[in-house]
């Protein structure tokens, strides 16, 4: 797999009975108020997250290990089996990525892909792209500015009006901006080929451990 910063992806594998399952939700509620001509309009988002802290007990009850992620709920009891894929930050740090509940026989994202990625530093993050219409608004308009200061520093020394849109200068101006948006958009098309690669690794990667252990 070819990645972004030219690093293999490491992973392992953690087998074990659920011993112990701490789930816990935590409701964050933001609210607005909006002014109308009735009054005062107050709107609330709410937000849920779920956590999870799991027990195990692996190597026939002689260690116990915990792991914790959020922001999924998975049906999980005690007393299962399951098997954790750990994606490795150049083996030192461990995400807890893809859960296999070999009692269903299923296995579950519990951590989004882009996130640990990112997190793994395979994945670039990617450019805020702006609109041709907005990139040609804005190449008139610093055109416009240019020649507004320019010919006023030209009237100061006697010189002529300079008009930016029919200078050389102004159609640099407006070619670097373009260019500057194709290479922008050039590279978000290879970064998002580097998440579908990435994407199609983990797939293969949980697939081939699903066939181990279920």
């Amino acid at each position: 797999m070819t990645t972004h910063y030219n690093n293999e992806i490491v992973y392992s594998t953690l087998t074990g009975t659920v011993m112990n399952i701490d789930k816990s939700q935590i409701t964050k509620t933001t609210t607005r108020r909006t002014t109308t001509n009735d009054g005062w309009i107050v709107d609330e988002d709410i937000e849920l997250t779920t956590h999870h802290k799991i027990s195990l007990i692996i190597n026939d009850g002689n260690d116990d290990h915990s792991l914790r992620f959020s922001d999924i709920d998975i049906p999980l009891r005690e007393g299962q089996v399951v098997t954790f894929i750990l994606l490795k930050d150049k083996g030192i740090s461990s995400f807890p990525t893809i859960l296999i509940n070999h009692n269903n026989q299923r296995s579950y994202q519990i951590k989004d892909n882009n996130d640990i990625c990112a997190a793994l530093r395979l994945c670039a993050k990617k450019t805020e792209e702006t609109g041709w219409v907005t990139i040609t608004i804005t190449i008139i308009v610093v055109n416009f500015i240019l020649t507004f200061i320019i010919s006023i520093i030209s009237f100061l020394f006697g010189g002529d009006v300079i008009n930016m849109f029919s200078s050389p200068l102004g159609w640099l101006v407006a070619v670097a901006f373009y260019l500057l948006e194709a290479y922008k958009r050039l590279k978000n098309t290879q970064i998002d080929e580097i998440h579908k690669d990435f994407n199609r690794e983990i797939q293969n990667i949980t697939n081939e451990i699903c066939q181990q252990v279920l």
